[in-house]
């Protein structure tokens, strides 16, 4: 599904400034959507990789997550959720990554 934000520099100032009072639909209109809340976790990681990454559990605090990504070569290597299952987690495939011809690009420099 592609979404036109004509007149907005992005998705984020586009969901903030919609008027769900005023328009037909939701920008999701016929989406499902789920959300769950994880707890974020005090452990880290120590690895060699420029990162950022945050490390969550699920509600019982059995399943440990790492979202995040590593920057190798001008390109940002992405992680959504991925279970935790040793301690080096930047070794296994990644989810996404996010080349300078891709249009999250840019949001992912501005995280640095």
């Amino acid at each position: 599904m592609q979404t036109s934000f004509t007149g907005y520099d992005n998705f984020v100032s586009y969901i903030l400034e919609f008027d769900f009072d005023n328009k037909m639909g939701t920008p999701l209109d016929g989406d499902e959507v789920s959300i769950n809340y994880f707890s974020i976790s005090s452990d880290s990681i120590s690895t060699d990789k420029e990162c950022k990454y945050v490390i969550t559990t699920n509600d019982l605090g059995t399943t440990k997550y790492l979202s995040g990504y590593y920057i190798d070569n001008h390109e940002y290597h992405v992680y959504l959720k991925k279970e935790l299952i040793d301690n080096n987690p930047f070794d296994k495939a990644t989810d996404k990554i996010i080349t300078n011809s891709d249009y999250l690009y840019g949001y992912y420099q501005s995280l640095c």
